[in-house]
């Protein structure tokens, strides 16, 4: 593996673990790779500082990367969504903004392990109504080719929005 290539990939495990730490990715720029180039080079010398240099952090670059990792992400995700029985969580929820997200969670096995990862949030452009709601997860689902057959069940937050007009969720 070349210089290049072995900085490219320190890049993105250095924004994974940013990411899963849930610290601004400006972070790697500005304090970690400083602070690495610096012990690197107290410890080892300058060539091998010089070669840290090489990777690639700034803003631009890190967008695209953190882009990048959340759509493999979330193509795995659905991988594993057309492979399964799964079963969704729904929840309308309402910010400080007054803004009101539509939230999804798919629960499934993988393996002998329950696992349970957000499925999407979309903003609610519309008047929340039972119908409204289903049409936005149908879509995703749709988009995202994963099959219905597959959902074994679907709950909600028992808010009344959710709660208005079940037929559309039992009519799966």
């Amino acid at each position: 593996m070349s210089v290049n290539e072995k900085a490219l990939l320190t890049s993105y495990k250095l924004l994974y673990k940013i990411a899963r730490c849930k610290k601004p990715h400006t972070i790697a720029e500005q304090l970690i790779l400083p602070a690495a180039i610096e012990t690197v080079e107290t410890m080892f010398g300058d060539n091998f500082a010089k070669e840290l240099q090489s990777i690639p952090l700034s803003n631009d670059t890190v967008s695209r990367q953190i882009d990048d990792i959340a759509e493999d992400v979330e193509q795995q995700l659905f991988g594993k969504l057309r492979d399964k029985l799964f079963s969704i969580e729904l929840d309308e929820a309402t910010d400080s903004n007054k803004d009101a997200p539509f939230i999804a969670y798919a629960r499934f096995w993988d393996g002998m392990s329950a696992v349970e990862e957000p499925l999407f949030c979309k903003p609610i452009k519309i008047k929340a109504t039972a119908v409204a709601l289903f049409d936005i997860l149908n879509n995703f689902i749709n988009e995202a080719n994963i099959e219905w057959k597959n959902c074994v069940g679907i709950c909600t937050d028992g808010a009344r929005t959710m709660q208005e007009d079940l037929k559309v969720y039992k009519n799966l």
